[in-house]
């Protein structure tokens, strides 16, 4: 007995169960970047650590490169997905090659659909194509994304909708789709020229008017109440308007001046751009 069953006895395996120690974020990104540099294996780092780790750094070449390697560490739709984010980044930042970004992102975009059904792939290609003037495709594939979104994402993404029906020429569907959506300044500059593109004229006073003075989009939201009020006949409020405008975007004063809105008031532009 003691012959046969010894040698079974001594090479079983047993099992600790321990709680395993994180890795601190300084850890987990040093990590990464000697495996991205080709210093260690792909192994040191779990695949939930490795696509933490491109979120610790700010710069978006350094987020692609991680992501690369993770995509083919387990290939993972994720980092697909995250991939073609940057890569959209990237297409914002640099006009140069913003046609060459939003490629690589819808080829990310592929691989990842390929290898899962996610809202955020579809989210994600939606805005691609519709930074390549894909309006009627990004539609698509921002509706797809909107049925399976929710909270905050849902709303965002009829926002997206939103511009897309304003950019489509459909003002009702697109004041319907804004509605929905969230109450950010984009929101409410895109609500405002739906409501003025469709006659709208108090929707567009309302929604304008809620854009902060400090916003990026304050100069253009006071210009499209100059030009609501000049649609709307109330030639008092175009002054106003128009002068608060352009004290914020001098580049605006040549706009105003060639605008056929303002064709019927060439006084208080003159006004407000001396």
């Amino acid at each position: 007995m003691f012959d046969k069953v010894y040698p079974s006895l001594r090479t079983a395996q047993t099992e600790i169960l321990t709680v395993k120690e994180k890795k601190s974020p300084a850890e987990i990104s040093l990590l990464a970047k000697h495996i991205v540099n080709g210093d260690t294996t792909s192994e040191v780092l779990s695949n939930e650590e490795f696509l933490y780790a491109a979120t610790l750094t700010p710069s978006l070449k350094e987020k692609e490169r991680i992501y690369i390697a993770a995509s083919k560490k387990e290939g993972s739709w994720v980092a697909h997905n995250n991939l073609a984010s940057v890569y959209l980044q990237m297409a914002v930042q640099n006009g140069d090659d913003m046609a060459e970004n939003i490629q690589d992102a819808l080829t990310q975009l592929d691989i990842a659909s390929n290898k899962a059904d996610h809202v955020e792939v579809h989210a994600n290609r939606g805005t691609a194509l519709m930074m390549q003037a894909s309006y009627q495709e990004s539609f698509e594939a921002l509706s797809s994304a909107v049925s399976g979104a929710t909270g905050d994402l849902k709303e965002a993404l009829n926002a997206s909708i939103g511009s897309i029906h304003i950019r489509m020429g459909d003002y009702e569907k697109a004041s319907a789709a804004l509605a929905a959506a969230d109450n950010s300044e984009v929101a409410n500059f895109n609500r405002g020229l739906a409501h003025l593109l469709g006659d709208n004229f108090d929707g567009a006073n309302r929604e304008f008017n809620k854009i902060n003075n400090s916003s990026s989009l304050s100069a253009h939201a006071a210009y499209y109440l100059a030009v609501t009020a000049a649609r709307s006949n109330n030639e008092s409020d175009i002054m106003p308007n128009l002068k608060a405008a352009v004290s914020i975007d001098v580049a605006l004063k040549e706009k105003a001046l060639n605008d056929l809105e303002f064709s019927n008031y060439a006084d208080a532009v003159a006004e407000a751009i001396r």
